[in-house]
């Protein structure tokens, strides 16, 4: 869900399956592309909220611990792509999401794992629940972070092999391999000392 006055990103054009869409929408609302950071303060964190209709009015300290998850569960993603590892310092998803209390429903031929509880509390313990269902049923690796450091967002990767490292394969990719080959064209900066003259 985005706001009104804003355009549809790239990456909610083919957004996450349920249980993990409202997953992904939460780790989207860093700032990027010149769109700002949602839960930078108590009342962008209480607006974001209140469009995914989760109950409550977030305090400073709930502002803090929203962003610790989101930025938490970005480095998890950010692990799903190939050659790439939690950042040094990052915090573990176990401390952020430490005791997550989860409970079940029966949906048409289902059964559904979800968070227990209400509020903020139910919203961050329903995380726990998506992130749990979908390691157990293999999808859980497909919901990556965009390679373009300019970007990050986190993806749906929907492609045969599950290979893709982009949110999209024509403007994130491309800046990337535009950077990278500008970067190799940049002359070399190294100095050279020089020798004195032998006597």
């Amino acid at each position: 869900m985005m706001p009104d006055d804003s355009p549809v990103p790239r990456w909610a054009e083919h957004p996450a399956p349920e249980p993990l869409a409202q997953l992904q929408r939460f780790v989207n609302t860093h700032s990027y592309s010149g769109r700002p950071d949602r839960l930078a303060t108590a009342t962008g964190a209480r607006a974001w909220l209140r469009q995914e209709q989760v109950s409550g009015t977030p305090t400073a300290h709930d502002v803090t611990r929203l962003v610790g998850t989101r930025e938490a569960i970005r480095e998890v993603l950010r692990s799903h792509n190939a050659g790439h590892s939690p950042r040094v310092g990052s915090s573990p998803l176990e401390l952020a999401l430490p005791h997550p209390s989860l409970t079940w429903r029966h949906a048409e031929d289902n059964i559904i794992l979800v968070g227990a509880g209400h509020g903020l509390e139910r919203f961050l313990n329903d995380l726990a629940a998506a992130i749990v269902w979908t390691s157990l049923s293999g999808t859980w690796r497909q919901l990556k972070i965009c390679d373009n450091d300019e970007c990050q967002v986190a993806f749906w990767d929907h492609t045969r092999n599950a290979s893709a490292r982009y949110c999209s394969s024509t403007a994130c990719a491309n800046r990337s391999r535009q950077r990278a080959f500008r970067a190799r064209s940049m002359p070399s900066t190294s100095t050279f000392t020089r020798s004195p003259p032998s006597r």
